[in-house]
C-alpha cells in the first residue's frame, strides 16, 4: 500500500493535498479543461507548496516516505513539492542556498553562473551547416548562429585546420543574438570580456593533457579564434578534414547555475548537490526528463547527460588539486589582479563518445586577462575522469 501523504499532518500541506485533489476532479483531458482556470489552479498549487515545505516537519516527512510512495500520481506531486525547482530561475547562488528545499550554507554549496551549450544532433549535416554557406552580397547575417559541437570546423581563408580533433566551436556574436530574450547570460558574457562577435574554435588530442603531455602545448588543446573580418569571407566546408572526427550538432546556448560541494561536506549536501546539477543540466535540455525512467511515471528517477559549460564551476565530481594548481601558476604565470579562468568543461559522454573516460570531462582554463583581450594561444587543459 502507497504512504498515506495526509498522514502529514500539518495544516499547510493538506492544503496542498486539497488543492491537488481539484485538479485531479478536472479529469486527464488537459486540452477540455479551460486555460484560465487550470492556470488558477496550477498557481493555486505553486503558492500552497511553497508555503508548505517551508515547515521542516512536511520536507523531512516526504523526504523519507518517497521510497514508500507507490502511487504515480502522488510520487509526481511529492516530486514538484520536494526537488529544488529553484535552479531553474535562480541568478545568485544564495537564492538557491535560502530557498527551504537546498538549506545548504556557503561552506556545503558553491556555485557560479555558466553558459550551458547544449548539443542537438537533429537534423542531416547540410542543416546543421546551413549557416556556413556565406553567399556574396547578401545582407548582414545578423542572426547567424555557426555554433556547434563536432563535425567539421568554419574554414576562413589564409588559415590552415589543425589535425586534432575539433570539439566545437563558439559563435559569440550568434550565442549573444540567441540570447536577446536572455539577459543573465549576456550580463555574464560581458563580465568575463568575451569578444562581441568573432568565433572560438577548440580542438584536441583528446590522448593527454598538460599533466601527461607537458611538453604539447595546451597539453594537446587548440584554441583558434576567427575574428569577424575572417568570417566574412568563408570557405567551403572541408567534410573530408582529419580533424572532422565526432558527429556535427547544433549548439543552444542559455543561463544556468552551476553547482559543487563545498569544504564542508555530508550525506545530504552531497546529494543535494547533484540534484540541483541535475536539475540544471535537464533545464539546459530543454527542462523535461529525458533519460533513465526506472518506470514512465517516476520523476525521481529521471536524469540527464551532463552539458558543456563555459564558465562556471568545475563539476562535482572533481577537483583543482595542489599539483594542478602549481601547474596553472607555472604555464600561465599571472599579474597583479589577473586569476585563472575555467573557460570550458566539456562533457564527452554525448557528441564524443567517452572519449574522456567514465563521466569524462575535459577543463580548458585561461587568464583572465587573455580572454578579455582575445587571446586564446596560452591556455591550459585537464582531463578528468571517475
Amino acid at each position: 500500500m502507497s504512504f498515506d501523504l495526509r498522514s502529514i499532518d500539518v495544516p499547510a500541506w493538506h492544503k496542498v493535498l486539497d488543492i491537488d485533489a481539484q485538479k485531479r476532479a478536472l479529469g486527464d483531458d488537459i486540452l477540455a479543461i479551460p486555460v484560465g482556470k487550470w492556470n488558477r489552479l496550477m498557481d493555486r498549487l505553486h503558492v500552497a507548496t511553497d508555503q508548505a515545505v517551508r515547515e521542516p516537519e512536511v520536507l523531512d516527512r516526504l523526504r523519507a516516505a518517497v521510497p514508500d510512495i507507490t502511487d504515480p500520481t502522488d510520487r509526481e506531486l511529492v516530486y514538484q513539492a520536494i526537488a529544488p525547482f529553484v535552479v531553474w530561475d535562480a541568478e545568485e547562488i544564495e537564492t538557491v542556498r535560502n530557498d527551504p528545499r537546498v538549506a545548504l550554507t556557503a561552506e556545503e554549496l558553491l556555485g557560479a553562473p555558466a553558459v550551458y551549450l547544449t548539443e542537438n544532433p537533429a537534423g542531416e549535416p547540410e542543416d546543421i551547416y546551413a549557416g556556413d554557406v556565406k553567399t556574396a552580397g547578401e545582407p548582414e547575417e545578423r542572426y547567424r548562429n555557426l555554433s556547434r559541437v563536432g563535425g567539421t570546423p568554419t574554414r576562413v581563408a589564409e588559415s590552415q585546420l589543425p589535425d586534432d580533433a575539433f570539439l566545437l566551436q563558439i559563435d559569440f556574436r550568434g550565442i549573444a543574438n540567441d540570447g536577446s530574450e536572455d539577459p543573465p547570460r549576456l550580463r555574464l558574457l560581458e563580465s568575463h570580456g568575451v569578444p562581441l562577435d568573432g568565433l572560438l574554435q577548440v580542438f584536441h588530442t583528446t590522448t593527454g593533457d598538460s599533466r601527461l603531455d607537458p611538453d604539447i602545448p595546451g597539453g594537446g588543446a587548440t584554441l583558434r579564434y576567427l575574428p569577424e573580418l575572417s568570417l566574412a569571407q568563408r570557405l567551403s566546408l572541408n567534410l573530408d578534414a582529419e580533424c572532422a572526427v565526432y558527429p556535427p550538432s547544433r549548439a543552444r546556448a542559455s543561463f544556468g547555475l552551476s553547482f559543487r560541494n563545498g569544504p564542508v561536506s555530508t550525506e545530504r549536501s552531497d546529494e543535494t548537490v547533484m540534484d540541483l546539477q541535475r536539475l540544471a543540466d535537464i533545464w539546459a535540455r530543454s527542462g523535461s526528463f529525458t533519460e533513465q525512467f526506472e518506470s514512465d511515471t517516476d520523476p525521481f528517477s529521471a536524469t540527464e547527460l551532463p552539458v558543456t559549460r563555459m564558465f562556471g564551476v568545475q563539476s562535482y565530481d572533481f577537483d583543482l588539486p595542489d599539483e594542478d594548481i602549481d601547474l596553472l601558476n607555472r604555464e600561465l604565470p599571472l599579474a597583479r589582479d589577473d586569476q585563472h579562468i575555467l573557460l570550458l568543461n566539456i562533457t564527452g559522454e554525448h557528441s564524443f563518445d567517452t572519449v574522456f573516460g567514465d563521466c569524462g570531462r575535459l577543463e580548458i582554463w585561461i587568464r583572465d586577462s587573455d580572454l578579455r583581450a582575445a587571446r586564446f594561444n596560452s591556455v591550459v587543459s585537464f582531463i578528468r575522469s571517475t
